[in-house]
């Protein structure tokens, strides 16, 4: 399945939502100089701060569920993501500055959640390093062992397609 086309739109640390709703500022906007791998860390740090994995599962569940939504409009079987038993969609524009700006729709809380994350680590980041970001999360948080295999090759299947997506855009 080929990726969906990026789309352009100007971006100065806010969002511009469809159908003419006013400008969000997204929580995960960062200078696109910021590597993925310390805007990651950075992430995991804070996160293993929660000791209790219940509490910290729960936590970035509700972090991942303020991923920048997906309008009904766009989900459709080309921005299905293969590799998720819960229905997932995701598409892709690109900022005038070259940033990758995921949005996601899942019709599972948990799962948009956990998905949620990756898509909040690809965010703001620039084309370039986007498509070559493997996020690590789930294992340095400890949590691949209290999440469900199929979870897991969902968040892994919404990463791939991230890649994928910024390496067919690149300049």
């Amino acid at each position: 399945m080929a990726p969906s086309p990026l789309k352009r739109r100007g971006r100065s640390g806010t969002q511009t939502p469809p159908h003419g709703s006013p400008p969000v500022l997204s929580p995960m906007t960062v200078p696109a100089s910021q590597n993925a791998v310390q805007k990651e860390q950075d992430f995991i740090e804070a996160h293993l701060l929660i000791e209790d994995r219940q509490e910290r599962l729960a936590a970035l569940a509700a972090w991942g569920a303020r991923a920048p939504l997906l309008p009904e409009d766009l989900r459709t079987p080309p921005n299905r993501v293969p590799g998720c038993i819960s229905r997932v969609w995701v598409d892709a524009m690109r900022s005038d500055e070259g940033l990758f700006l995921p949005r996601l729709a899942t019709d599972s809380p948990m799962v948009g959640g956990l998905v949620g994350v990756t898509i909040r680590l690809f965010d703001a980041l620039s084309v370039e390093c986007a498509a070559t970001f493997h996020p690590s999360w789930p294992a340095a948080l400890r949590l691949d062992r209290m999440i469900s295999p199929t979870r897991l090759e969902g968040i892994a299947a919404v990463a791939a397609w991230c890649r994928k997506t910024a390496r067919a855009h690149v300049d």
